[in-house]
């Protein structure tokens, strides 16, 4: 089995002048960022439970899909090729979505080892956090996303909840 190991460091002030939405308002003083990251509400807490599950399943091939499926769910049905994150929303009530403040967090980790374990593991590039909608500037509506980059690393931004989504990118949730 895998090993994990990981610090995750509280910070109580933080400002993200890399994305075009109004982020101090959005994200405040930074407490909610504080309490996700101290294992309350949607979390580090549960997340590092999923990923100990997640890993727990990567014994075969079949179990890798269920683990893929807990922490990267996309609402795409049987058939279907495409979803709005609206849709995707829509589809995935009922999961424990991963918010802004946890990517933002994954996304700001030292080296960004949690997010390059999830690309050498699971082949992830991509994620988003539905749990939260943001409002852009110009009225639009998003969701933070992760995005992986050619030198290894990964990107914070925003993506339109009215552009399609298709498996490859999926959301970050981490159970029920």
């Amino acid at each position: 089995m895998q090993t994990l190991k990981f610090n995750i460091v509280t910070r109580t002030r933080f400002s993200l002048p890399i994305i075009q939405f109004n982020a101090g308002a959005f994200f405040g003083d930074g407490s909610r960022f504080e309490s996700e990251i101290n294992g309350t509400g949607d979390g580090i807490g549960g997340f590092i439970d999923a990923l100990t599950k997640a890993a727990a399943m990567l014994s075969s091939k079949k179990r890798r899909e269920d683990a893929l499926r807990l922490l990267f769910p996309t609402g795409l049905d049987k058939d279907q090729k495409f979803i709005t994150g609206v849709e995707r929303i829509k589809a995935l009530t009922g999961l424990r979505l991963a918010g802004p403040h946890l990517i933002w967090s994954l996304n700001k980790q030292k080296d960004q080892i949690i997010l390059r374990w999830l690309k050498d593991t699971f082949g992830i590039t991509w994620m988003e956090g539905l749990h939260s909608v943001l409002i852009r500037p110009g009225g639009h509506r998003c969701a933070v996303r992760v995005s992986g980059q050619n030198d290894g690393s990964w990107a914070f931004g925003d993506f339109n909840l009215d552009h399609d989504r298709h498996s490859d990118l999926p959301a970050l949730a981490f159970g029920k």
